[in-house]
């Protein structure tokens, strides 16, 4: 990675509060998707701006389940490092959703022309039965 590079490293899904890749999830649980990205040294200490977003889309009926976003300056609380790691909370998604496979999108997106931008996708997963 340069200098004036940013880069979505990985994204992933935990249970509320967890640290390891999950697969699946109850119905009735709230889990988060966790968003690592990394942002070259040039880039980060100029303290410019970032859009970072999520989409979560049910891969069984075709529709987006969640979407949530994250704005700044870099050097700037939450990314206040080279490295953010940042994570999404996502709502239970309730009965209706059993047995549905889902993937999580992200994005990120630093300048107005010509802008870098980076995407990364979640594995897969799976909502079952609470």
């Amino acid at each position: 990675m340069h200098d004036n590079d940013v880069q979505l490293i990985q994204v992933y899904t935990v249970e509320r509060g967890g640290i390891i890749l999950e697969e699946s999830f109850p119905s009735d649980a709230e889990f988060e998707v966790v968003v690592e990205a990394k942002a070259g040294n040039t880039i980060f200490g100029g303290g410019g701006r970032y859009f970072l977003q999520i989409i979560v889309r049910d891969l069984t009926d075709f529709t987006i389940v969640h979407q949530d976003r994250l704005e700044g300056n870099f050097t700037i609380e939450p990314w206040n490092e080279p490295v953010l790691p940042y994570t999404f909370p996502i709502p239970a998604q309730g009965p209706a959703k059993e047995n549905h496979i889902y993937e999580a999108l992200a994005t990120l997106s630093v300048g107005v022309r010509n802008p870098n931008v980076s995407f990364a996708k979640s594995p897969m997963f799976m909502i079952y039965k609470a």
